[in-house]
């Protein structure tokens, strides 16, 4: 029927069979609550009856492995949490102290410039929810024919083979790297591995419900599902320090503890957090409409409309939002030092912006410098974070890229000793 594309949410709509299906996929981020950055999206699939009739209605969803990995052939495992089901590759190696490498012992340096080292959750919110509910970790294509044969996951014991590649192509014509719809298999022919979840919906439209029946509180029918990441507390390392994620802060960073307790909270806050979107969409859905009309809209605009600008004004908060990291910094340069310490302030937040496909830099100035004027009408602390790695940067007296002056990159492959970096200083100038 629509999509709608909004600041925190995608809201598709269909219709068939005598019932209406809203799916949104939202990322509960709001540009004035720095709490909210949480490496969390929330998926939430309405189900309402139409006709005046009853239905029976079954939906599925999967994370496959190969969201926690930079190439197919890498290795996953996967297990069960009290809360949650997840996947992780197993060889991934934490981002760690820079120490420069050795050919001689071959230790030291960074082995990857990816995020490869944390794990893809699935969980369900705590909240009461009518649906029966199934989960199953095994093969998607396995689940997929499940759910298509019988309205569910497989209902059986989990695989339990373990490692094996995030995408394992078989049979003929299969290519390397190249996952797709097939037969699946078990074991080591685990060919998808997968998280999977379905759910098993009742609905009725409210004039074909008899009194006092279960038919009459389930007019409609809710299946929700949370995806959590986590990177073990270590999101990036500034000139040989690694920091954790903003909402670390004041904890152990790499705490399991930690991550169980956000996404603890986050599921029993669930409905609370997809009614937050949905105001805070409105409020600034209104306010660019407000804005895009005062500025003139039309002729000088290219042609485009206040309904245009306003779209392209949604779709820049998803995209300077969506690709960014912020972190503690905890005031010091170095762990065993307090030079260049944060001004008084005994730690701040930084925010790095990630060029996609930029083989592990960020901060480069060409994202920065339009993602500056997005934070300075919602949010200038945000700005700061932005700016803050970069002053230091420019203070900086020993750590220089012999590449280029142009990102702060969060895997410094090369470090030397140079005097002031008086060419970074012109270029961030």
């Amino acid at each position: 029927l629509e999509r709608a594309v909004q600041p925190t949410r995608t809201i598709y709509s269909y219709q068939g069979a005598g019932v209406k299906v809203n799916l949104t996929f939202a990322s509960p981020t709001f540009l004035e609550d720095l709490e909210s950055f949480l490496p969390v999206s929330l998926l939430d699939i309405v189900v309402t009856a139409v006709d005046g009739q009853s239905h029976e209605v079954q939906a599925f969803f999967e994370l496959t492995g190969q969201l926690v990995v930079d190439t197919d052939a890498t290795e996953v495992s996967w297990a069960r949490d009290s809360s949650s089901m997840r996947i992780y590759n197993p060889n991934g190696e934490p981002l760690r102290e820079y120490t420069p490498f050795n050919p001689a012992t071959l230790h030291g340096g960074q082995p990857t410039n990816h995020l490869d080292w944390g794990s893809a959750h699935l969980a369900l919110p705590s909240t009461s929810n009518t649906a029966t509910v199934h989960t199953w970790m095994g093969s998607s294509n396995i689940a997929r024919q499940a759910f298509a044969q019988n309205g569910s996951v497989p209902q059986r014991a989990d695989e339990t083979t373990m490692p094996i590649p995030a995408c394992q192509p078989f049979g003929p014509g299969a290519r390397p790297g190249i996952c797709r719809c097939a037969q699946g298999g078990e074991g080591k022919a685990n060919d998808w591995p997968s998280l999977t979840v379905s759910w098993e919906l009742s609905t009725a439209s409210s004039s074909s419900a008899a009194p006092h029946t279960k038919a009459a509180t389930t007019t409609t029918a809710h299946a929700q599902a949370i995806l959590a990441y986590d990177d073990l507390g270590q999101s990036a390392r500034y000139f040989g320090k690694v920091l954790p994620e903003y909402w670390r802060r004041g904890s152990s960073a790499s705490s399991a503890n930690a991550f169980a307790g956000m996404l603890s909270r986050v599921r029993a806050g669930y409905t609370d957090l997809l009614a937050r979107c949905e105001r805070f969409d409105a409020s600034m859905l209104a306010e660019l409409a407000n804005t895009t009309a005062g500025a003139g809209a039309g002729a000088d605009a290219g042609g485009a409309d206040a309904e245009d600008l306003t779209a392209i004004g949604a779709l820049s908060y998803r995209q300077v939002l969506g690709d960014n990291s912020l972190v503690w910094f905890d005031g010091h340069m170095h762990a065993e030092s307090s030079e260049h310490s944060t001004s008084g302030s005994g730690g701040a937040p930084f925010l790095f912006v990630k060029g996609l496909g930029s083989s592990g830099d960020t901060g480069t100035i060409d994202d920065n410098y339009p993602a500056a004027f997005f934070f300075l009408w919602r949010q200038p602390e945000l700005l700061n974070a932005l700016l803050r790695p970069i002053n230091l940067f420019m203070l900086n007296e020993t750590f220089v890229s012999r590449a280029s002056a142009w990102p702060l990159n969060v895997s410094w492959k090369e470090q030397c000793n140079r005097p002031a970096p008086s060419i970074a200083t012109k270029v961030l100038v």
